[in-house]
């Protein structure tokens, strides 16, 4: 575990990996953020804020983690659409990962469920 950020040059030397995220898509009205209606399995309707777009970005991601949970890691990132975009601090994140499990040698939400 390692508390401190990353420094400039530990961003340089990191490399960008392409990743896919899941966005929400923009809400235009208030009409966008009505839920769905749901009975049971089925669901009536759809909200902006239950659609998702894909989208790809680039990631850099810290080399340590700077905490733990019961469950999950946490580490500083950088998030953006262009390398330079990483550059800005803007594009700083906490991002969070799923511990490995003895079930499984993945990382998969799935086995915590």
């Amino acid at each position: 575990i390692r508390e401190a950020k990353p420094s400039e040059d530990e961003w340089k030397s990191t490399s960008a990996i392409p990743v896919k995220v899941l966005c929400n898509k923009p809400i235009s009205s208030i009409n966008d953020l009505k839920a769905p209606l749901l009975f049971g399995l089925v669901r009536l309707g759809e909200s902006a804020s239950s659609s998702t777009e894909e989208k790809t970005m680039l990631l850099k991601l810290a080399k340590d983690p700077f905490a733990e949970g019961e469950m999950r890691l946490a580490y500083y990132g950088k998030i953006g659409y262009t390398e330079f975009s990483l550059v800005a601090t803007k594009g700083e994140k906490v991002l969070k990962t799923f511990k490995k499990t003895s079930k499984s040698s993945l990382t998969d939400r799935k086995d915590y469920l």
